[in-house]
């Protein structure tokens, strides 16, 4: 007996049906891919809030206003150098060699943080700058030479030497933030300063550090000033 055809309208309202249903079945791998999406924002938001309260993330700040008088200015931001070092130069004074004159140390509690400041102030010439956290500091004679405080910051010049008498005199007080300063190597133009800092025992905190350059213009004796800024 043939079987009865079913009508136009009926077939055709059969191959919609079908069409749905297979546009809604899900793929292969669709699912496992859409699903993780969601929560892929959520991961960046936390990364994002770990970095912003990580030790090594810098603050968000302005560079210090340039002082009156000076020329050839330039600041890096806020960093952690404890792999990479932190640099300013290239030297802007071959010959003659800058000739350390003497540090001064100063507090600026009104900064937006507030930050303890190392002045280096040369003679002739500024010289290459580099930050680098480091275990200790150790001279190109091997010996460590010990500073005050729990964390070590050293700060090389290039192009640089010390003053005739070997040692440049320091003057002011770093204290809290920076419990100590040394000299503890100078060879084939690098000059090496230690500096102890000082943070909160038991905790991993790091401080952030900064490095800037000046030329004074008036008759001053040391016009170039290489100064490391820590936070407080």
């Amino acid at each position: 007996m043939p079987g009865k055809r079913l009508p136009l309208a009926a077939t055709a309202a059969l191959l919609i049906a079908a069409l749905v249903g297979c546009t809604n079945a899900p793929t292969p791998g669709s699912s496992g891919s859409a699903s993780p999406s969601a929560p892929a924002t959520g991961s960046a938001s936390a990364a994002a809030t770990t970095a912003a309260s990580s030790p090594s993330a810098p603050s968000s700040t302005s560079p210090p206003a340039i002082p009156p008088g000076a020329i050839n200015y330039s600041v890096t931001d806020w960093a952690i150098p404890a792999g990479t070092p932190l640099e300013l130069g290239p030297s802007l004074g071959q010959i003659p060699r800058a000739t350390l004159e003497s540090v001064e140390f100063g507090k600026h509690p009104e900064g937006k943080p507030g930050f303890t400041r190392v002045s280096f102030r040369f003679r002739d010439a500024l010289p290459t700058c580099r930050l680098q956290y480091v275990k200790e500091f150790r001279g190109t004679n091997d010996k460590v030479v010990p500073v005050a405080g729990n964390a070590h910051l050293a700060a090389v010049f290039f192009t640089a030497q010390g003053p005739a008498s070997g040692v440049a005199p320091v003057t002011g007080d770093g204290s809290p933030v920076v419990q100590g300063i040394a000299k503890y190597d100078e060879f084939e133009g690098y000059l090496n300063y230690g500096l102890g800092l000082q943070t909160a025992p038991q905790s991993d905190q790091v401080r952030l550090v900064r490095c800037g350059h000046l030329q004074y213009t008036d008759n001053r004796t040391a016009p170039f000033v290489v100064f490391v800024d820590i936070q407080s």
